[in-house]
């Protein structure tokens, strides 16, 4: 049976490509650029950027099956409007598009991923399959939009559908939330949080069983033109799950007593409202049909998962890597403490000068590449009007047209760094490392990692930040990433942070 895959690439797509290559399906895959790390069984054809109207009919003939993964999943732009539409181009038009021409060309079966947020966000009794579903935000529309289009397309044709909404995803290397919590909990010494009295209940599905899901959906009779939910029927609290996930790394965490409503407060006046809302939540699906129809069970338990994640994470830290000792963190933590107490004062200042001067949120939170390339949220005080593009400021055509009213004031004399203390004290950075990269900065990425500098913990200044900072071209960065990534020492970072201190007192090293 010959199976195309879309998404190949991706977190569910890489370990599903291997299921089914473990079970002797003909694979295939569409991808916007060749890749070297897919096994060679599978036959690429590269297309490109996708494209509602480009013409996919040659790839799929001879194609049983389509088990569609590539979606859409951030957009940078805050404008509602805007955003919609560009979840369209992808997690509706393209597929439509694409399943469209596997219909014509005698595809049997479209397999869709969605999203569990099709139902809704949060819930009090467990999301079921009839359900009237109710999308809150553009990218649930989108992928509801794409399952009505699918839908009629069943009834217009002989191809079947089959349509997966799962909740939250895990495995190793999981992006997004997860991700973060597993990269919190590996540290040597983890931050205390404040979640200690969580007590919402959220559905999650281990990777290994949705993957599991999705090859018995390839060829169970009873899955076609059927919705499903899917999760490890193991509903659980954000504070019973940091426990779990703790145990399995054989850690302790320290989980702080704070009220929730208090939580929400403050995520308010930092604009996180809507983010800590859907953290604190309940969000349960019912998986019971997927056993009743497909006699289908979770294959894999929580705990088991975890621990496959533990063992794999254990076995890629770097343990030389000046960025796992435990000295540096004791230092950063240290540091980070005492100058948010002396600077306490200019942190508050700066926040309601932007407040005042400018529309939007005094913070810009933005994906930034952290240690092995994981994305994490990383805040600055915010020096750009609220519309500005999401690309490093050089490749603007003009910068200076977007910046605040003190903007230029704030990158100047680095004031607009002071929130990343936050990203120290919680260990996603450093005060010392390379700067870290803009989430879709693919070129100074693909440099990195090819150097090895992707292991070390991004900085908040850096050695390349003291030898030129906007002034450097991307490769004489990464030169002097390696430069720093080979030369680490304790008495290294002293020297870069005195001399850092020095260019921040004469504004020195910033075009933009």
């Amino acid at each position: 049976m010959k199976v195309m895959v879309t998404g190949a690439t991706g977190f569910i797509g890489k370990k599903l490509i291997q299921e089914l290559l473990n079970k002797d399906f003909e694979l295939s895959s569409i991808l916007r650029n060749k890749v070297d790390h897919l096994p060679n069984d599978i036959q690429q054809f590269v297309i490109g950027d996708f494209a509602k109207y480009a013409n996919y009919s040659n790839k799929l003939t001879s194609v049983n099956c389509v088990i569609h993964l590539t979606g859409k999943a951030h957009v940078i732009d805050k404008n509602k409007a805007s955003v919609l539409n560009e979840f369209r181009l992808i997690n509706t038009d393209f597929t439509l598009s694409l399943a469209r021409q596997a219909a014509a060309v005698g595809v049997s079966r479209f397999i869709f991923l969605s999203s569990i947020r099709v139902n809704g966000n949060q819930n009090i009794k467990p999301f079921l399959e009839s359900d009237t579903p109710n999308p809150q935000e553009p990218y649930a529309i989108s992928k509801y939009e794409a399952e009505q289009g699918l839908f009629k397309l069943a009834k217009e044709t002989d191809m079947e559908v089959v349509i997966i909404r799962p909740p939250l995803v895990y495995g190793v290397n999981a992006p997004g939330n997860f991700g973060r919590l597993m990269s919190w909990v590996s540290k040597k010494y983890p931050m205390p949080l404040p979640l200690g009295l969580v007590g919402n209940s959220r559905s999650l599905v281990a990777i290994d069983n949705l993957v599991d899901f999705i090859v018995t959906c390839v060829t169970h009779k009873n899955a076609a033109n059927e919705v499903f939910l899917i999760s490890d029927r193991e509903d659980l609290s954000t504070t019973q799950l940091l426990r779990k996930i703790a145990k399995a790394f054989g850690k302790k965490v320290f989980l702080l007593p704070v009220p929730v409503g208090l939580m929400i407060f403050m995520a308010g006046l930092l604009g996180r409202r809507a983010d800590a809302i859907r953290l604190f939540s309940s969000l349960r699906v019912d998986s019971s049909k997927a056993k009743d129809l497909l006699d289908w069970d979770p294959k894999i338990t929580m705990d088991e998962q975890l621990l496959k994640i533990a063992k794999a994470q254990k076995i890629n830290v770097n343990v030389g890597n000046l960025s796992c000792q435990p000295m540096k963190r004791f230092f950063d933590f240290s540091l980070a403490v005492f100058l948010i107490f002396v600077l306490w004062f200019f942190i508050i200042i700066s926040a309601i000068l932007v407040k005042i001067t400018s529309k939007g949120n005094a913070l810009y939170w933005s994906d930034r590449v952290g240690i092995n390339n994981k994305i994490f949220k990383m805040p600055k005080f915010r020096s750009m009007l609220i519309d500005t593009p999401a690309v490093a400021t050089h490749l603007l055509d003009n910068p200076d047209a977007y910046l605040s009213p003190i903007g230029g004031f704030l990158r100047s004399t680095s004031l607009d760094e002071l929130p990343q203390l936050l990203s120290v004290l919680k260990g996603d950075m450093s005060f010392v490392g390379p700067r870290p990269a803009l989430f879709n900065q693919d070129d100074l990425i693909t440099l990195r990692t090819k150097k090895g500098v992707d292991k070390l913990l991004p900085g908040i200044t850096g050695w390349a930040q003291v030898n030129g900072r906007d002034e450097l071209s991307i490769p004489d960065k990464v030169i002097l990433d390696v430069e720093y990534l080979n030369h680490q020492s304790f008495w290294f970072d002293m020297k870069i942070l005195w001399m850092t201190f020095l260019k921040v007192i004469k504004r020195d090293g910033v075009s933009h």
